[in-house]
């Protein structure tokens, strides 16, 4: 059974990015905290999304799509570049789920990025005509940039509670095992005598010279009397 998603090209929407173009293209992602925001036009049947994970740019740094403010503005001026206009736009949101350790998490990052979501949009009159959002699990998201169509599947967690799918940050502490420091037991060398590395390479034939005295034009003795002259 063909479907709408299949036969057209595929982009991968890493976070703090955002992808619009006008022919049709499957966008894929996966969400945690983060929120997505599928702009569509309905008369051009053209769209984007993106793919932040905070809310707000606070003036710090540069101001890249990681921050939900910079990416809906990026994501609608990319919109209008292409000839869409404002009032034609629509937007669905995904996204925003708490999946810090027994829900602990005193900064809300999923909750403040829906909520950036509903004003920013809400600010340029773009009406949110669909919404998936919060839980405790996270999210696949594939968007149909010329149907404007949606599909969400809802990740599965594993036993820790830690959502099987990267989200751009690092786990809480509390919800890692414990690191296991490595204390390598330093052996003292061998005293048997090793074979130099070498050896192989010598020929069991060769005659090696039992004394110096045959490496050189002089004795030893008076080799060194040449070299070094004692004071008088």
């Amino acid at each position: 059974m063909t479907s709408e998603f299949d036969g057209i090209p595929k982009h991968d929407l890493s976070p703090c990015r955002i992808f619009a173009h006008q022919e049709a293209h499957l966008i894929r992602t996966l969400l945690g905290s983060c929120v997505s925001v599928c702009l569509w036009d309905s008369k051009l049947k053209c769209g984007g999304m993106n793919h932040y994970m905070l809310p707000l740019w606070n003036g710090e740094g540069l101001a890249t799509p990681k921050y939900g403010n910079i990416a809906i503005e990026k994501l609608l001026e990319r919109m209008l570049f292409m000839g869409c206009r404002k009032e034609d736009i629509i937007a669905k949101v995904i996204g925003g789920a708490c999946i810090i350790w027994k829900n602990s998490d005193p900064s809300r990052v999923g909750e403040r990025n829906i909520m950036l979501a509903r004003e920013h949009l809400k600010h340029h009159n773009i009406p949110i005509v669909a919404m998936s959002t919060g839980g405790d699990r996270g999210y696949k998201v594939l968007f149909h940039s010329q149907t404007g169509s949606v599909r969400v599947y809802r990740l599965e967690r594993d036993d820790s509670g830690q959502p099987p799918f990267p989200d751009g940050r690092p786990p809480p502490r509390s919800a890692c095992e414990p690191r296991k420091e490595s204390n390598p037991v330093i052996q003292p060398p061998s005293k048997q005598a090793r074979p130099h590395r070498f050896a192989s390479h010598i020929p069991d034939n060769l005659h090696m010279p039992t004394s110096l005295t045959s490496f050189s034009r002089y004795p030893w003795s008076q080799r060194r009397s040449k070299c070094y002259q004692h004071p008088q």
